[in-house]
């Protein structure tokens, strides 16, 4: 993932880059540098088919403005340990790979990467949540580049970042049969791996959790074919998370904050995940994909 390291008077901090990544003291920016002689818009850096670029916005930033790097229009390459500065702040391009997916937590500044994607994404737990907002036939659009969303009553942007041109034509949708997908548990918290190919996306956080009772049974291809009641899920939830006092419409919200979380971050047809159907007077949800492409790998505490 490209980042760049900004340097202050008394503040170090290294970030990761957009695709388009702009620096400067009005909120909107990717990155706000708060100091007064710093303008409102600074520089701009962009990721392109030469690698990462950079070109100045506003006020004074001295870089590598050579030739031989120019690409016309006040465009510049930017290479690794190569620096932009300004009265007070110094820009040093580290890494200098292709921007990579995270989230921009507005209220602190800071950037969240890897499993706290999701965890912003699903961890919502303030806020209602549908227990089946899986079984919508049309769930709302993926998060853009660039968008923002509240969870919790915190403020976020969302980075998607590019995906590696050898898997650009591959895609993670859960209603394709070669598309896999394993529950585990690391450091005491549920970790999610679903992969087709080289294509894969891990997901770590509290309301998977509600994933397991279905991928339990439907792994273990009961009699019933895996089908949950909310009760029957709900005792088995309530075995992996003791100290909680929710009730049965608990483990239908989580269920479908992970699904949202999943969408969010490019899995294709969430939904797929879960079926339902309405038996007597009780409806029943199960793990909708096929035995063979579940794996479950829980320690034997769990």
């Amino acid at each position: 993932m490209g980042r760049i390291r900004i340097t202050a008077t008394d503040d170090v901090r290294e970030l990761p880059l957009a695709a388009t990544t702009v620096l400067g003291r009005h909120p909107s920016c990717t990155w706000v540098l708060p100091q007064p002689e710093i303008p409102t818009f600074w520089v701009e850096l962009r990721w392109t088919r030469a690698g990462w670029t950079w070109r100045e916005l506003g006020g004074d930033a001295r870089g590598p403005r050579k030739r031989s790097s120019s690409l016309g229009q006040d465009w510049y390459l930017f290479d690794r340990g190569q620096r932009l500065n300004g009265r007070s702040v110094r820009v040093e391009l580290i890494d200098t790979a292709a921007p990579g997916r995270f989230v921009v937590d507005l209220d602190s500044g800071q950037a969240l990467t890897g499993e706290k994607i999701f965890t912003a994404l699903a961890d919502d737990t303030g806020l209602p949540m549908p227990a089946d907002w899986e079984q919508v036939p049309v769930p709302p659009p993926a998060l853009r580049d660039g968008e923002g969303f509240t969870t919790s009553g915190r403020k976020y942007r969302y980075h998607a970042g590019l995906t590696p041109q050898a898997t650009a034509h591959r895609t993670l949708d859960l209603q394709r049969h070669s598309c896999r997908l394993e529950l585990g548990v690391e450091d005491g918290r549920p970790l999610l791996h679903i992969w087709d190919g080289p294509v894969e996306r891990k997901a770590r956080g509290a309301p998977l959790w509600s994933l397991v009772p279905y991928l339990e049974a439907r792994v273990a291809d009961t009699p019933r074919g895996g089908w949950l009641t909310l009760d029957q899920a709900h005792a088995r939830w309530q075995e992996l998370c003791p100290g909680s006092t929710s009730g049965p419409e608990r483990v239908g919200q989580d269920r479908s904050r992970s699904c949202r979380a999943l969408h969010a971050l490019g899995v294709v047809n969430p939904q797929a995940l879960f079926a339902r159907r309405r038996l007597d007077d009780h409806w029943q949800v199960r793990a909708a994909l096929e035995p063979e492409q579940l794996s479950l790998q829980l320690t034997p505490d769990d």
